[in-house]
């Protein structure tokens, strides 16, 4: 909560200063997403796609962690490499990670580096062609699953995700449009019903989860988007 209330103050603040021709505001094109379950900020992602580029931050509000994370694309829309970046107190962030690690995607061949003090873990999965990377919580990854499969208007398509650091263990992904300017995602546990912005990019969601070992009504969250990023300066 505390995240969106300084949103809104910034953007008041731009507004006033920008009246009195003493400030102007530079944008990029990063998007933002906030997840929140009913007066609580879960996180806050400041998510980055630029040609076969991307890049996320994932400043867990919860638990005070940075996740940063940074890959390459193909020009299929899948993922040639992931580095992850973790740090259990963001105040640490200009320190080295608490964790690192390194994915390789190579037709059938996953292969991971992971650094954690002085440990080093290396690890080979073998996984279905065209899998994806996949973390919960991160809008990133619902992002490179959307850019992978809807290359056509309508109709479904399944994509088979590679959860991190999790042995190997693989899911998949069913993706539609299940309305105009809506996109919706089902994982095992989960629901996600997106609004498809028509610069093609995600907007914000509504998140159902319903764990299989726990039956029971599900658990809901939000995801709020606010597109572009934009930084303010004093001249």
């Amino acid at each position: 909560m505390r995240s969106c209330l300084t949103l809104i103050l910034a953007c008041c603040v731009a507004r006033a200063l920008d009246a009195q021709g003493s400030v102007s505001a530079s944008c990029d094109d990063a998007d933002v997403y906030y997840r929140i379950d009913g007066a609580d900020t879960l996180s806050v992602e400041r998510l980055r796609v630029r040609g076969s580029s991307f890049e996320s931050s994932l400043l867990s509000v919860s638990q005070g962690a940075l996740l940063r994370l940074s890959g390459i694309l193909g020009e299929d829309g899948s993922v040639r490499r992931i580095r992850v970046a973790v740090w259990h107190s963001a105040g640490d962030s200009a320190r080295m990670p608490t964790q690192q690690a390194e994915v390789v995607f190579a037709e059938r061949l996953v292969s991971a580096v992971v650094l954690g003090g002085s440990r080093l873990q290396p690890q080979v999965d073998t996984v279905p062609a065209g899998t994806l990377p996949f973390m919960e919580g991160h809008v990133l990854f619902m992002d490179l699953v959307r850019r992978r499969s809807l290359r056509r208007l309508t109709g479904a398509d399944t994509i088979p995700v590679l959860w991190l650091f999790t042995a190997g263990q693989v899911d998949t992904a069913v993706v539609f449009r299940s309305e105009v300017g809506a996109l919706t995602i089902q994982m095992r546990d989960a629901t996600t019903k997106f609004e498809l912005l028509k610069n093609g990019r995600l907007g914000s969601a509504l998140v159902s989860v319903q764990p299989r070992e726990r039956p029971g009504s599900p658990r809901t969250y939000r995801v709020i988007a606010r597109q572009p990023y934009c930084q303010v300066r004093k001249e």
